[in-house]
């Protein structure tokens, strides 16, 4: 009996050393970092987004088109702390017969000789602070395929 409480005793001292090196340590380092969390700085931190003040685009580009015709696309976009009218659409990255007109559509003629090719191209919308992009792709059918889809 008097063994195991002995050993108790012990234990209870050593746990306490632990700790207390513990403490030491991370004292030690705080000093040391100069009050620095995980290598950042308080100042370095940047303000964070609510996600419902990032402008979207809500709707979808028209997936096919046939070879030789007009390909339209309106996109409508939105965001919780701007007006529309506010808003900046890019095309980022098109092919070369694809463009943004000034009111807004992306439209272009697709050549013929395209058919049975796919292309990408990505939007971008910004209210001047935050943006966010879509990559939409289109595949360019034949007339009769068209039908088919």
């Amino acid at each position: 009996m008097e063994q195991s409480r002995k050993t108790k005793i012990w234990m209870s001292v050593f746990f306490v050393i632990f700790l207390f090196s513990f403490s030491v340590v991370y004292l030690f380092l705080d000093k040391k970092t100069g009050g620095e969390t995980l290598g950042v700085k308080e100042e370095e931190v940047e303000e964070i987004v609510e996600p419902t003040a990032i402008p979207k685009i809500l709707s979808l580009a028209p997936m096919t088109v046939v070879g030789g015709e007009f390909y339209e696309y309106l996109p409508r976009v939105m965001d919780n702390d701007s007006d529309e009218e506010e808003l900046v659409l890019d095309l980022v990255q098109a092919p070369d017969w694809l463009s943004l007109t000034s009111d807004g559509v992306v439209s272009g003629f697709v050549p013929i000789e395209s058919i049975g090719e796919s292309f990408s191209f990505v939007l971008r919308v910004s209210d001047g602070y935050n943006s966010s992009s879509q990559e939409n792709f289109v595949l360019v059918v034949d007339s009769n395929e068209k039908e088919d889809i």
